[in-house]
């Protein structure tokens, strides 16, 4: 089931303006520009070019990590200075969004993170991340950033006797007024919730997982082997469990 705990990165600030796609309009000479310089700030934190890479960074810049680890200027230094350039790459931007008014700018994109350095081959994952960059004297600086995992499970799907996904149709108690329901298609078990589906794949007997979700569901039954329910488990170990009602 899709059910992940939703992270907010509070800003005070309001930019009252249209959003440019990366396959949309042309930008204007002014997005051009700061997103020249937030190329510019990739490519020296690729190349661990720390002098380059801190020219770009205000020094009141504050941000956090994919996994919530506050920055400062001086922590993102230390940090760029302790992980070498094969550990760590940020590369194929895309779908991006930049606002500008006045001296005010926010760059929105996906990226892809490539982690390397292990004994087995690299790995990698897909960043939402948000820049927000303010002129002073004339050059664009980076005041603050955030960026977040966009969640892919890559598990492998087991292969389980399709006439079993019977047992799991129906509807099951999750939050008040929001049920989760199950349904079969064709040789699918769909996971619908707040009216969106999702293929559920089957990960081991009566447990299946969904790709948008580090989570998986382990459905209960009773003596008699039928289904009376769900235990869902978060990836970080914490449960909820759901009674089958329908």
């Amino acid at each position: 089931m899709n059910r992940r705990c939703a992270w907010f990165l509070a800003v005070m600030m309001f930019i009252p303006m249209g959003v440019v796609a990366a396959d949309g309009p042309a930008l204007t000479t002014q997005q051009q520009e700061v997103m020249k310089v937030s190329d510019a700030w990739r490519e020296a934190l690729n190349h661990r070019d720390i002098d380059t890479f801190a020219h770009y960074v205000a020094e009141d810049f504050i941000g956090s990590t994919d996994d919530g680890i506050f920055m400062t200027k001086a922590r993102l230094l230390k940090r760029l200075a302790t992980h070498a350039a094969e550990q760590e790459q940020r590369n194929d931007v895309r779908d991006v969004r930049v606002h500008v008014d006045g001296d005010s700018a926010i760059i929105n994109y996906l990226v892809c993170l490539t982690e390397g350095g292990f004994e087995s081959k690299p790995v990698t994952f897909q960043l939402r991340r948000t820049e927000f960059f303010q002129k002073k004297t004339g050059a664009w600086f980076a005041i603050a950033a955030h960026e977040s995992p966009v969640l892919v499970n890559h598990r492998v799907p087991v292969k389980i006797d399709p006439r079993t996904l019977q047992d799991y149709v129906g509807q099951y108690t999750w939050r008040s007024g929001f049920p989760a329901t199950y349904t079969v298609e064709g040789d699918h078990l769909i996971d619908e919730f707040k009216g969106e589906k999702t293929d559920a794949l089957p990960m081991a007997k009566d447990t299946f997982f969904e790709r948008e979700d580090l989570g998986w569901t382990t459905f209960v039954r009773d003596k008699q082997g039928r289904v009376t329910g769900y235990v869902y488990h978060y990836a970080d170990g914490q449960q909820a469990t759901g009674k089958k009602i329908k």
